[in-house]
């Protein structure tokens, strides 16, 4: 007999030693379990104006090409 998803995602929990994955496993559980349908719930008038403009903003606006991403981290590459 096959074990549900519930008991499978348990036992991999239940394999888990170190804490802070531990946490994070915690926090989405508790987030996505709980009531909140809308992450700009909490988010006041200010903020949810700027997360408005940014959305608005074109995408292309911050994206290098490949040429440009490679030269810009030259500098950062070993040899």
């Amino acid at each position: 007999m096959k074990s549900s998803l519930k008991e499978k995602v348990i036992q991999m929990i239940g394999g888990i030693e170190d804490e802070q994955v531990l946490e994070l496993i915690k926090s989405d559980l508790e987030y996505f379990s709980s009531e909140v349908t809308d992450i700009t719930d909490g988010l006041n008038a200010r903020q949810l104006n700027e997360l408005n403009n940014l959305a608005q903003e074109p995408d292309t606006d911050y994206t290098l090409s490949e040429d440009e991403f490679i030269k810009a981290t030259a500098k950062w590459r070993s040899q």
